[in-house]
């Protein structure tokens, strides 16, 4: 096996994810998930599949990261302000950029009955609504398209 292959295979894994939920109807919970995405897009400055990108802290270089699973794990271990806009230069209000990093996580929770409503979301990001607590370790359920 060459050692391509391992990312190759996750590379087809990803698409078929990709290819698999373009053909599922979209429902309310599917539109907060990808507003999510995007939300986790503009804080971090990145794409949602990245390719042959640094992971932060190990240095390998030639992986793929899932910009959501990313947010996750920084999360999960205390760093929910590392995806900020390297752009940014840290020059941005933490206690927004903070928001909209646990908005994006909301919106993309696994269980898509944890997921708020888009009304929601517009309140939190107005400042007209409290963020909800986002747990630190995501839950283990699969990703739900309902």
């Amino acid at each position: 096996m060459s050692s391509s292959a391992p990312l190759n295979l996750q590379l087809l894994r990803e698409l078929v994810f990709i290819t698999t939920t373009a053909r599922l109807r979209a429902t309310e919970k599917t539109d907060v998930f990808s507003y999510g995405v995007m939300v986790l897009e503009v804080a971090s400055g990145r794409r949602p599949i990245e390719k042959d990108a640094p992971a932060v802290g190990n240095g390998k270089v030639g992986i793929s990261i899932n910009l959501v699973e990313w947010v996750w794990s920084l999360h999960q271990e205390g760093k929910l302000l590392t995806p900020a806009d390297p752009r940014l230069e840290g020059k941005f209000e933490e206690g927004e950029m903070r928001k909209e990093l646990l908005v994006g996580l909301a919106c993309s929770h696994p269980d898509s009955m944890a997921r708020p409503t888009m009304r929601g979301v517009i309140q939190m990001l107005l400042g007209e609504a409290e963020v909800p607590i986002v747990p630190r370790a995501k839950s283990s359920t699969s990703y739900s398209t309902s």
